[in-house]
């Protein structure tokens, strides 16, 4: 199958799915993502980025739900998801996403059980990146969204599905997940990003730090919010996440050159003049 898609209304709110379904029965994946953001339950804030290896003292292990401004989905799990100790990629602790049995499989759509990110404050229209080590414990289980957001702007942004199938999906422009025709590796770490670039109308997408789809431009043009996801059709596996930095953009390109003599003869009248306050030093 080419194409995947997901109802946001299913990532929105309530379950429209009441009882159990079989994997064949995923059906939320049949219509057309919508290009509105999902809502933060939690005011705005005005941090510029937020980075985070969810170790202590900010996170104990447990649910993600309260543990420094991270929310859920609204209709999904309270208990998932939850900081673990199992499996970090780096350090002690790591996020992840494993099965509520007290939740149907798919009640939430993708977003059955989830962990939402604060929403950080208005952001630059320049380059930024959404980047994070993630892990599946193994195929056959549940399906798992990484969908980054332009809360401010009322927009998604752009959205990574990793299928219970093996296969790495990532919207594009026309608003339906393509198969990037890259798989998922079971079992081990890999760094996951997504770039955008409002000037250039662009979003490239990265598994294991290759370059596997682009699009145009969706909706959002910047990063102030990413919400992890699992469908909670969990096999046993679970979904872990670690390094999590948003919108991480890449620094300007600094103008640094080794100085040559008659460089140094130059920088030596700029500081005469500026001591005698013709030519002024400043900090900014």
């Amino acid at each position: 199958m080419s194409r995947l898609s997901s109802s946001i209304a299913l990532l929105l709110l309530l379950a429209l799915v009441g009882t159990a379904q079989a994997e064949e029965e995923r059906d939320y994946l049949s219509t057309a993502v919508s290009p509105d953001a999902v809502q933060s339950q939690g005011g705005h804030g005005p941090a510029s980025e937020l980075v985070t290896g969810f170790e202590a003292p900010d996170f104990a292990p447990g649910a993600i739900f309260g543990q420094n401004g991270w929310s859920v989905v609204l209709g999904s799990s309270l208990l998932e998801g939850h900081v673990d100790t199992a499996n970090p990629a780096t350090d002690s602790q790591h996020l992840s996403l494993s099965a509520d049995g007290a939740i149907a499989p798919g009640a939430n759509g993708f977003c059955t059980t989830s962990a939402f990110s604060p929403v950080l404050g208005p952001q630059p229209a320049e380059p930024s990146q959404l980047s994070a080590d993630m892990a599946i414990g193994a195929t056959g289980g549940a399906a798992y969204l990484v969908q980054a957001q332009a809360v401010n702007e009322g927009f998604l942004t752009a959205a990574f599905l990793f299928n219970f199938t093996g296969d790495i999906f990532a919207l594009d422009n026309t608003l339906f997940f393509i198969d990037t025709g890259v798989d998922w590796t079971p079992g081990a770490y890999a760094p996951i990003r997504i770039e955008v670039d409002p000037g250039a109308a662009t979003i490239d997408y990265y598994y294991d730090d290759a370059l596997i789809f682009t699009s145009p431009l969706i909706a959002g043009t910047t990063i102030d919010n990413v919400i992890l996801c699992g469908d909670n059709f969990n096999g046993g596996e679970s979904g872990d996440f670690d390094n999590l930095r948003f919108p991480n953009a890449p620094p300007a390109t600094p103008v640094i050159e080794i100085p040559t003599l008659g460089q140094i003869g130059i920088v030596a009248l700029l500081m005469a003049l500026a001591a005698v306050g013709i030519w002024r030093l400043r900090r900014v």
